[in-house]
């Protein structure tokens, strides 16, 4: 049965390298060049098949990157709409005693806001930790006829959290490039306030990330406030 990377590369995740193909199997084998083998069963309702070729679910398969590629497999499963945060607890339910599960169990709970990328997924972290609240994921909104996704959105403030990688709006992308722009200038001109942070900065600059997201919260609520403030005076006028 194929694991790990080969399983995802036929499942969920076509352009993950595959430099080793890593095979489970019931008994002890000798094994070829090029392919690493584990003994262990894995439980029917785990088993998937791909035409002739048998492998890990999914699910499984995600759990089973964890040591080697940290969250970003659960990321990338979330994200591929094959598999649900349901279906990965499953796998773990049915796989307890499996080396590393603790971990695995740590990311799946750090997933219930579905990131789609390990930058979100920090991003996340560090909203958490610092007790920041009143906010969801992967919003979608409509503006000017179109639809767009908003990495973080806080409730009722019109005020959201942009997480720019580098492989995303760096060269080679240009038009990825003309689409965010295009997508930040009509958020913009609706009302809404975006903050813009990358990896980088969520790494090695928490403090100052977390800062300027709460003070921008601030700033929002001041704003919808004294717009409250305003609507109620020209009710009174009007009356």
């Amino acid at each position: 049965m194929l694991t790990g990377r080969a399983a995802a590369r036929l499942s969920f995740w076509p352009d993950i390298p595959v430099s080793q193909i890593t095979l489970s199997v019931p008994a002890k084998r000798q094994a070829a060049p090029g392919i690493a083998l584990a003994r262990e069963r894995i439980p029917a309702e785990l088993i998937f098949w791909r035409g002739p070729l048998c492998l890990t679910a999914p699910a499984l398969t995600a759990l089973d990157l964890v040591p080697d590629v940290g969250g970003e497999g659960i990321d990338r499963a979330l994200l591929s709409g094959r598999v649900t945060l349901a279906d990965m607890h499953r796998a773990l339910e049915l796989t307890p005693r499996r080396r590393g599960n603790g971990v695995r169990r740590m990311l799946l709970h750090d997933s219930w806001s579905e990131p789609w990328s390990e930058a979100e997924r920090r991003l996340h972290a560090l909203l958490r930790v610092a007790g920041i609240g009143g906010w969801r994921a992967n919003v979608e909104v409509w503006v000017g006829g179109l639809r767009f996704s908003i990495d973080v959105e806080f409730d009722g403030l019109m005020l959201g959290i942009e997480v720019d990688g580098y492989s995303v709006h760096g060269p080679g992308q240009w038009a990825q490039y003309q689409r965010d722009r295009r997508k930040w200038s009509l958020l913009t001109s609706a009302g809404w306030r975006l903050l813009h942070f990358t990896w980088h900065q969520l790494s090695d600059e928490p403090d100052w990330v977390v800062a300027t997201i709460v003070s921008s919260i601030d700033l929002a609520r001041a704003a919808r406030a004294s717009g409250s403030a305003v609507r109620r005076r020209r009710g009174r006028s009007a009356t």
